[in-house]
């Protein structure tokens, strides 16, 4: 099942479950809707085979299956659980694959601990925020459809002298505008990990002013800013920048086609290794296991309880990089 919100990458680890089953001597079955699907009667699934796949799905932004985050049945009692287990066992199933980010976890470990069900995760979110792993399925492909209109903005802002000041998701962490801003050598990055400061962050982008453009990355989970008053955080930190900077600034949301990208050739070849990963879980004997990549890019794995309470923290060579690159990023005292 997938679960939360949707990413880039999610058909294609659907499609590669479904292709490598067999040589583990599984059959998948597909539930549609996360939880509900397991819970309409009868259960909304299908099986996932190799000849039945459409090929173009691997390339296809979204799920097949359907994303669920909001009003699903969740096992935190006994019976709900109950309600989810006898489903699970008038199916035949012999253990659930999870795709899903922090919250999907959480309710997940809620259901192995009311009932044993074995379960494996695949972690996915554009956000990049799970605990314990360095890589989560669809984090670079948001990246690249971020770089991509971020070099849009550079060139209409250069016509105009202009400030863009653009938001990118995250609803708590940076992660995303981090490596977004990084990869499109911006010239300001504001994500709550640094704590900025907007009287620090004018100075570092005054001495930009030579440039013909500034564009300024805001992580969505910025909620307030140091020395910033009132209002909307967008706006009022655009209006802060026209007014101190002395140019034109206007705001931009990347907002949903971030998650509705292409998955990259990287994502696609990401989510066959997890996928593979998570079937060899399966057959390992494991209960409550999530594939993991370290810093190296080595796949791994960690126990559930393990994963969500690990805390998600910025990696901090991305920031010395940014701070090499000479991006603004108001944080004080500035490094």
């Amino acid at each position: 099942m997938t679960t939360g919100g949707d990413c880039p990458g999610l058909n294609a680890a659907l499609a590669a479950l479904g292709k490598m089953a067999p040589s583990f001597g599984y059959d998948i079955l597909a539930i549609r809707g996360g939880t509900a699907g397991l819970l309409c009667v009868p259960p909304d699934v299908f099986p996932l085979k190799p000849d039945t796949l459409p090929e173009a799905m691997i390339g296809q932004g979204g799920s097949i299956l359907g994303n669920i985050n909001a009003d699903t049945p969740k096992p935190e009692t006994e019976q709900a659980a109950q309600a989810l287990n006898q489903a699970v066992h008038r199916l035949g199933l012999v253990g659930v694959i999870v795709i899903g980010g922090d919250g999907s976890f959480r309710i997940a470990h809620e259901w192995h601990q009311h009932s044993g069900i074995p379960i494996i995760g695949i972690p996915k979110t554009i956000d990049g925020d799970v605990g314990g792993t360095h890589y989560t399925l669809g984090f670079d492909s948001a990246v690249a459809e971020n770089v991509r209109g971020l070099s849009l903005l550079r060139a209409t802002a250069e016509s105009h002298h202009r400030i863009m000041v653009v938001e990118i998701m995250g609803r708590a962490h940076g992660h995303l505008a981090l490596a977004s801003g990084l990869a499109a050598m911006v010239d300001g990055i504001l994500i709550p990990e640094c704590h900025p400061n907007v009287d620090t962050f004018c100075a570092e982008l005054n001495t930009k002013q030579h440039q013909k453009s500034l564009i300024v990355v805001v992580a969505e989970g910025l909620q307030t800013l140091s020395g910033l008053l009132g209002g909307r955080l967008m706006e009022t930190l655009a209006d802060a920048l026209q007014t101190r900077l002395n140019r034109p600034a206007r705001t931009m949301v990347m907002g949903y086609l971030q998650r509705g990208a292409p998955p990259t050739a990287f994502e696609r070849q990401r989510a066959i290794q997890m996928a593979h990963a998570a079937l060899s879980l399966a057959k390992s004997g494991e209960k409550q296991a999530v594939v993991t990549v370290n810093q190296h890019g080595n796949i791994g794995h960690m126990n559930l309880n393990t994963i969500i309470s690990t805390p998600v923290s910025i990696h901090p060579e991305s920031l010395i990089l940014a701070q090499a690159m000479g991006i603004a990023l108001g944080r004080t005292p500035a490094l």
